[in-house]
């Protein structure tokens, strides 16, 4: 309930922040507030924490900060690696996750029939 923590962001991504200072966890924390709130979430609300965490995850992960598993493959002695951008355990990124979330929380509200 409430503003995430660096500290839950922390036990939220475990070690694909290892190395990240907390001052740049908080920035990344400030700036998922306020989009968790322009999305219609009030920050009272009991899953606002959670879906600042998810945010804030998306932004890390989208600006290179965050360290993804790396994946390979290979066929014929050509092999290409990535890292991907999935949650662990899920076929899911940190978006997806954000924006079902969202959706869970504001259900139907301002939609029109």
């Amino acid at each position: 309930m409430g503003i995430a923590t660096v500290n839950e962001l922390k036990v939220f991504l475990r070690d694909k922040v290892q190395g990240v200072s907390d001052d740049t966890l908080q920035i990344y924390l400030d700036d998922a507030e306020g989009s968790v709130f322009s999305g219609g979430v009030s920050v009272s609300h009991k899953r606002f924490a959670e879906l600042q965490r998810y945010y804030a995850a998306h932004l890390l992960d989208s600006a290179g900060i965050l360290l993804n598993q790396v994946t390979s493959e290979s066929a014929d002695g050509i092999s290409r690696s990535f890292d991907t951008a999935f949650v662990q355990g899920s076929m899911e990124t940190y978006l997806d996750l954000y924006k079902r979330k969202l959706y869970e929380v504001n259900g139907f509200k301002g939609r029109i029939f």
